[in-house]
């Protein structure tokens, strides 16, 4: 070689190559050849280096490379190396997210051809200049384009590396989009429990007056053939009375349905299908009526153990979806709701006569995030976590495409393995045994009408301030029975009661709670045990005088 660059100098001047040392044993060299001209001839000058160094680090990055790349393109997060606006590398998961083939196909793009906005576009080279420089900066979210042009919203970190021997930024990208769902669907959650709290406050505030409005009226009925002694008044009269407890009646229902749906624990009790159902459809009616004609299939199912809240969200989400099946209003638009026995489960069918799924898509809808709505109409997580709570309480939801059109979904619940408690049967007041009765409740009118009641067949004492209460059922003559509201200012009935009775343990079973639409754990294992009741304002003149009656 040295030769042939002698005579024609055609190779390079710096070569690599091995030599072979005394021991023989191989090094990598570099030698770099030269021609001088002197009197005598031309004479060939060669520098000798050793390049074992140099070896060793190329090896070492070759290695620390092959590294990079095997944990990249093991990564579920986007992984890019960019330098003057191009790719120097993507891994897949960077393909995936953007909706590429290949990575390849992705550093094909140019970096400006992949962001919409032109302000984020400046403002990601300012900030790749500034990291350049040496700051730290936080991640910032970048709206991208997709290969189908869709928008991708993505949070993306960079710091400064040298790849290649090249300046360039490494940057590590995330997917928000399952973030953001969560994120509303938290917020929706936190906006439910508020609405648990207040509901649970306006109940009481609206089941207090609804108390004595309801039993003044049942009262004036009573009144009536005495007070208008015209047959055709009095009818009129009580067509008014009749329209008034109905419209009471209508709001004692609504209220309790807010409350069943507004519970935001997961405690689970016995209960009707078919009453779940019915308050669902009152919460969805205004959406799913106007879109469809709903036509119910109800047979004589038996009870199941569910929280009634839960599984509302449950069926209000089937008839939600099913409504959102029809784009406009139509009268052949259909929604056939099915509630029958299977077996030892109880199956509810929300069906739809609508555009229907592809049969392809139906394995999928129960997946996070998953949605066939067009984009911003869903998160994509109502069915999910509807499954999650059917699967919570031991049944199973399903979807199925109907012969012709249309999408069915089926709920399937076991029932439940033990009895519903029946109410207690009301023991008729004694006659001509009149009792001594203690009525505490806050709310003066409700007070005054529950002694109102009371009195024509009892002996009452009201009181408004419960410590007062407290004081005189202590220290005087023991009553017959209490009734207690729970919710009272400075000291809850729940508090009254557990010191009374550590003074007066007589009044262990002499005790009648009534709410406007709370109660509490301890009252519940009080009910539970038989040593009190439990009454749920309004409550009719009949429940309330039987309530201070002992059983026989």
């Amino acid at each position: 070689m040295r030769q042939a660059f002698h005579r024609d100098g055609r190779h390079p001047a710096t070569i690599e190559t091995e030599l072979r040392r005394k021991d023989g044993t191989s090094i990598p060299v570099e030698v770099s050849m030269g021609n001088v001209p002197t009197a005598d001839g031309t004479l060939t000058y060669s520098f000798v280096r050793d390049i074992r160094e140099r070896h060793r680090v190329a090896t070492a990055l070759r290695e620390s490379e092959q590294r990079f790349r095997t944990v990249a393109e093991a990564s579920a997060d986007s992984i890019t190396v960019i330098a003057d606006g191009r790719f120097l590398y993507a891994n897949p998961a960077a393909a995936t997210v953007l909706g590429f083939d290949t990575p390849e196909e992705l550093m094909a793009r140019p970096l400006g051809q992949l962001l919409i906005d032109p302000e984020e576009m400046r403002d990601m080279g300012e900030r790749i200049g500034r990291i350049m420089r040496g700051e730290r900066l936080m991640p910032r979210e970048y709206r991208g384009r997709k290969k189908d042009g869709s928008v991708a919203v993505m949070e993306i970190s960079t710091t400064p590396i040298v790849y290649d021997g090249r300046r360039a930024t490494l940057s590590f990208g995330r997917d928000t989009a399952e973030r953001r769902a969560w994120q509303a669907e938290l917020m929706r959650a936190d906006r439910l429990a508020s609405i648990g709290l207040l509901a649970a406050s306006v109940a009481h505030e609206v089941n207090n007056p609804l108390t004595y409005l309801l039993l003044h009226l049942e009262r004036l009925e009573e009144m009536l053939p005495e007070a208008v002694p015209d047959r055709g008044a009095r009818q009129r009269v009580n067509e008014l009375l009749a329209a008034a407890r109905d419209g009471g009646e209508r709001v004692r229902t609504i209220v309790r349905d807010l409350l069943s749906v507004a519970r935001h624990d997961h405690e689970a009790s016995v209960i009707s299908v078919v009453e779940v159902m019915d308050t669902a459809l009152k919460l969805a009616g205004a959406a799913v009526g106007e879109r469809a004609e709903i036509v119910r299939s109800y047979d004589d199912v038996s009870p199941v153990l569910a929280n009634p809240g839960r599984l509302s969200q449950v069926f209000v989400n089937l008839l939600l979806n099913a409504a959102d099946a029809f784009d406009e209003p139509h009268a052949d638009n259909r929604i056939e709701i099915t509630i029958a026995a299977d077996a030892d489960h109880v199956a509810i069918t929300v069906a739809d006569n609508g555009r229907g799924i592809d049969e392809a898509l139906l394995a999928r809808i129960f997946e996070p995030l998953f949605t066939t709505k067009p984009r911003g109409a869903g998160t994509g997580l109502g069915l999910s976590i509807c499954k999650g709570i059917v699967t919570e309480l031991g049944g199973t939801i399903t979807a199925s495409a109907r012969s012709g059109r249309g999408t069915g979904m089926e709920v399937r619940l076991p029932v439940a393995t033990i009895r519903a408690p029946s109410a207690p049967e009301a023991p008729a007041a004694a006659s001509g045994t009149r009792r001594r009765v203690v009525v505490i409740d806050d709310d003066r009118l409700v007070a005054r009408s529950l002694a109102a009641l009371l009195s024509a067949h009892h002996d009452v004492e009201t009181f408004t301030y419960p410590r007062e209460a407290l004081a005189a059922l202590a220290e005087g003559e023991l009553a017959d029975h209490v009734l207690c509201d729970i919710n009272m200012p400075g000291l809850s009935g729940p508090d009254l009661y557990d010191q009374l009775i550590t003074r007066r343990p007589e009044y262990a079973r002499r005790f009648t709670f009534v709410t406007g639409g709370a109660s509490t754990t301890r009252i519940d294992e009080l009910v539970a045990s038989g040593a009190v009741r439990l009454l749920q304002k309004p409550c009719d003149a009949a429940t309330i005088l039987a309530a201070v009656v002992p059983a026989s």
